[in-house]
């Protein structure tokens, strides 16, 4: 009888990912239906309660023995499927959580079953039994040499490999480089794998077998394969100048060049010396016939980051094609980013044809600088008057894409009185864009529009208040906006207004009970410590007074989260005297390493007295993480005995920054590491 006795275990006992784990044996149950949606349902059911995202737990080992007979019962669907989930839920690199030891011992345990799958029928059964198996424990080991001794279909015997070689290193050389030189191209392709994941040395005259196998366009398919393919791997333990030498001769055999510059991309966002190899592969490919590795080329160019450069002109060559499809976006989007003189025209033509690359870059999302074309103008103007590009959008249209005009606007604005030619379309975008059309407004001075944002200001809208005070020095607009808005419920956009509002300057001091009554109100969520937070700066550059202020600061500070960093730096504004008793939370801030955090609160320390001694530790730790703020501080302070360390992370292979936006990360480690070189220089090194 399949799953006896899974209605003796007290499910209520061991808790899954959302509690107490009752759903276990309806999962189980599902697992076993003979109808394959049900079954379906099961498995990704385990992905879900038993092992979410990665992490396992006290439930996890207490399934594991009926997962096994499962996987070992004829008739159950997907059986292969359930052992490379016992396989995976052994393997380190794919688990997290308490019970990591708890569940690698329980499938230990219960492995016997995973011998004899390694004779069924089925050859990805064989495949996954072996792959569940050798991380099962060493005691597989014979076990998996008696079948490579007879296995003979190819994705099998490729299956086996790593388990024989993670069982025994001291043979696991040989045995690679006897199935590189002779085995079939899967075979190679996870011995590519095996080489990374020991962190084995591959062998000068493997290098060509290699490249064949995977030029031959076989998939790299198996359980052993997970989030990056055997190619990626192998480019990464070899390095630059290996990976280089392998990409060339793999381009040279491979029926499809796009996967190996998807490949290339991949690891050159990684990796800033991959980036600068990696241009003369995509140079080639952006001249090749084929229109699929063209446009795969383009992508893989944008990913290159400022190393694009030493491809710029074939990528202009490929923008121009009639054929380039709709990647000429992407094309046009690195030109502007490297300032190639043919991009203002090309990014006129890409608007004209209905797409529209993305203009905006880095973490906080700034446009890259465009320089005034005339032209280009004309066809911002026509795509802002487009009806279907100016209809609102809803929320997961914008998150998706959609046509996002805020780009085109700041572009606008950008360019100051010299785009005062596109107000009438700015104000057909006005219903899309509520908030940057009244700055861009504002920027291009456009007084005819003076009327328009009054009227709006007086119903509470403070960027049009704002746009006003920009245009006429007036502030009376903007503080009728303000009473309006601040009459009304905070909105996540408050901390907008309030900056916008201490612009009005000492105009703004009636408004200073409401302020007041904010920097005062209750309430120990997020939102609520930032409104705080913001509120406090305005009172601050209204009153210059900060002693009533420090102890709601001091409040905030003890989250130490990104609000305490606000208010952190609102205190280094502050005298020094009004902030000695912060010193002790700003150090425990300083002393948690995270970037934002430190650079918050070493800020508010020099602000008392702290120097390099104290604060050039932390603030390298953050610079390590791409802090720009942290290496322009250390500037500051005259850290001089930080510039080896920044030397050393300028000439960094690896790239530095790793948060943000995913496609921006080899622009904006490139310009940090443009930062980092500025400040060794400042510091004498």
């Amino acid at each position: 009888m399949v799953l006896a006795g899974l209605d003796d275990v007290d499910w209520a006992a061991f808790d899954g990912a959302y509690g107490p784990c009752t759903e276990a044996p309806d999962i189980l149950r599902a697992v076993a239906s003979p109808d394959p949606e049900t079954a379906d349902e099961g498995r990704f059911e385990i992905g879900s309660s038993f092992w979410h995202q990665g992490t396992v737990y006290p439930v996890t080992p207490e399934v594991v023995p009926f997962l096994v007979e499962l996987a070992a019962t004829p008739g159950v669907h997907q059986r292969d499927h359930l052992l490379c989930t016992l396989g995976g839920l052994c393997d380190p690199d794919q688990v997290d959580g308490a019970q990591r030891d708890a569940v690698r011992a329980a499938v230990a345990v219960h492995s016997g079953p995973f011998v004899e799958l390694l004779a069924d029928p089925d050859p990805r059964v064989r495949a996954a039994a072996a792959y569940a198996l050798a991380w099962a424990g060493p005691h597989g080991a014979d076990a998996l040499e008696a079948r490579w001794a007879v296995e003979e279909d190819p994705a099998v015997r490729a299956a086996l490999l790593p388990g024989l070689a993670m069982h025994d290193r001291r043979g696991a050389a040989d045995r690679l480089r006897a199935v590189v030189m002779s085995g079939s191209a899967v075979e190679r392709l996870c011995a590519a794998h095996t080489y990374t994941r020991l962190g084995l040395t591959v062998p000068a005259e493997a290098m060509g077998p290699l490249a064949e196998a995977f030029g031959s366009g076989v998939p790299a398919s198996g359980p052993w394969f997970t989030a990056r393919q055997p190619l990626e791997q192998l480019l990464r333990h070899l390095g630059p100048g290996a990976a280089d030498a392998l990409v060339a001769a793999v381009l040279a055999r491979t029926p499809d060049a796009s996967q190996v510059l998807g490949v290339l991309e991949s690891f050159a966002r990684d990796n800033r010396a991959a980036a600068a190899n990696a241009a003369r592969h995509v140079r080639t490919c952006l001249g090749a016939a084929d229109p699929h590795v063209r446009a795969a080329a383009a992508r893989a160019a944008y990913g290159l980051g400022e190393a694009a450069a030493g491809v710029a002109d074939a990528l202009a060559a490929f923008a121009e094609r009639p054929d380039a499809g709709q990647e000429r976006g992407t094309a046009v989007d690195t030109l502007v980013r490297l300032g190639h003189p043919a991009a203002p025209a090309l990014l006129a033509a890409v608007l004209d044809a209905g797409a529209q690359p993305r203009l905006a870059a880095g973490a906080l999302g700034a446009i890259v600088p465009v320089p005034f074309d005339g032209a280009l103008l004309a066809a911002v103007r026509r795509r802002l008057a487009d009806p279907a590009a100016t209809r609102p959008m809803g929320i997961m249209e914008r998150l998706q894409g959609g046509k996002n005009l805020r780009d085109l606007v700041e572009l606008v604005a950008s360019w100051g009185p010299a785009a005062a030619a596109a107000v009438p379309e700015l104000r057909l975008a006005w219903n899309v864009e509520p908030t940057a059309v009244p700055a861009a407004l504002a920027a291009v001075g456009a007084v005819d529009a003076l009327p328009a944002l009054r009227e709006r200001a007086r119903g509470g809208d403070v960027s049009c208040g704002h746009a006003v005070l920009r245009l006429t020095g007036d502030p009376a607009d903007l503080l009728a906006a303000a009473r309006a808005a601040l009459d009304r419920p905070p909105r996540p956009d408050i901390g907008y207004r309030l900056r916008l509002l201490a612009d009005a300057g000492p105009a703004a001091a009636p408004l200073l009970p409401t302020v007041r009554s904010l920097v005062a109100a209750s309430g120990d969520d997020h939102d609520s410590r930032r409104l705080r937070v913001h509120a406090a700066r305005l009172e601050w550059s209204l009153t210059g007074d900060a002693q009533p202020l420090v102890p709601v600061l001091r409040t905030v500070l003890r989250g130490l989260d990104h609000v305490a960093s606000a208010a952190a730096e609102l205190l280094a504004e502050f005298p020094p005297e009004s902030t000695v008793d912060a010193a002790p939370l700003l150090r425990t801030m300083l002393a948690i390493r995270r970037p934002h955090q430190t650079v918050a609160a070493a800020h508010a320390l020099r602000r008392l007295g702290a120097g390099p001694d104290e604060l050039a530790g932390p603030l390298l730790d953050a610079a390590g993480q791409g802090s720009t703020p942290a290496v322009r501080l250390l500037v500051a302070l005259d850290a001089r005995d930080a510039a080896p360390a920044l030397a050393a992370l300028a000439a960094q292979e690896r790239r530095v920054v790793r948060d943000g936006g995913y496609h921006d990360l080899p622009w904006e480690d490139d310009r940090f590491r443009r930062v980092v070189r500025e400040a060794v220089a400042a510091l004498g090194g």
